[in-house]
Formats: C-alpha cells, structure tokens, sequence
C-alpha cells in the first residue's frame, strides 16, 4: 500500500466526506470503460488540490510537484487510490459505512425530525473522523 495514496484518499474522505465517496466509488465503477483514466472525485472537489496536499504531506512541502518522478508518484497513488476505492472496503471503514447508512436511511423512513437527522449524522461524521484518524496513523 503507497503512502501517498492512503493519505491522498485520507484528505479525500475530509474534503467530500463518506457519501460522496461512494458516489465517486460507483461512477468510476459505472463509467465508460474508454474513460478508464478519468476519476469522477473531481465532480465534487479539486481533487488535483487534495493530492497535492497529500504529496506536500508524504514527501515534504519543497517537493516541486511537476518534476517526473513527483508526477510519476502522483499518477501511481491516485491509480492506487481509485483502484481500491480509496479504501473504503477495507473492514476498518466496513463497520463505519453500514452504520451511517443503516442509521440514516432508517431516519429518513422514521420522518425523523430534521434536527435529529442532523444530529444522527454529525455523529457519524464524528466517528468516521476516529476511524479514518486512526487508519491514518496506522499506515504511516
């Protein structure tokens, strides 16, 4: 697993936040396959700009960024990244993803008071901050 591209799809899940990264997850498996180079994370962010973030991160904020090798490690990572759905399906986000779902599809059909709703997602956002956190320092 490349550093890069686990901290690429750490700022990721910051940036865009756990729903958009399933909806970014099937579209790239949905798209055309003629456009296997596209990643649809730029439909809901600059996801150039989390990358770069994320190779400042990994390989020290002087990098120059449109160097060769840096451009190389870029297009690995975010290979890598896409490839294993930023790692979503890893079991440690496994538990997270089924009980934000679960939670919020049953508020949804409850008519739960909006109040609630946002509430019932704010802790879940809460606990994917501890997870992704915690994946984080555990891959580095």
């Amino acid at each position: 697993m490349n550093k890069l591209s686990t901290e690429f799809s750490y700022l990721l899940y910051k940036e865009v936040g756990i729903e958009k990264i399933l909806e970014i997850n099937r579209r790239n498996k949905d798209g055309d396959e003629e456009d296997f180079l596209i990643c649809y994370s730029h439909d809901f962010c600059d996801s150039n700009m989390v990358m770069e973030e994320a190779l400042r991160k990994t390989h020290g904020k002087d990098i120059d960024i449109h160097s060769n090798e840096s451009i190389v490690k870029w297009n690995e990572a975010w290979e890598e990244a896409k490839k294993e759905n930023f790692f979503i399906d890893r079991s440690i986000y496994l538990e997270y993803v089924n009980e934000y779902i679960t939670e919020k599809r049953m508020a949804e059909k409850l008519n739960t008071d909006p109040i609630e709703l946002d509430k019932a997602i704010i802790r879940g956002r809460i606990l994917h901050e501890n997870i992704v956190s915690e994946f984080h320092s555990n891959n580095s």
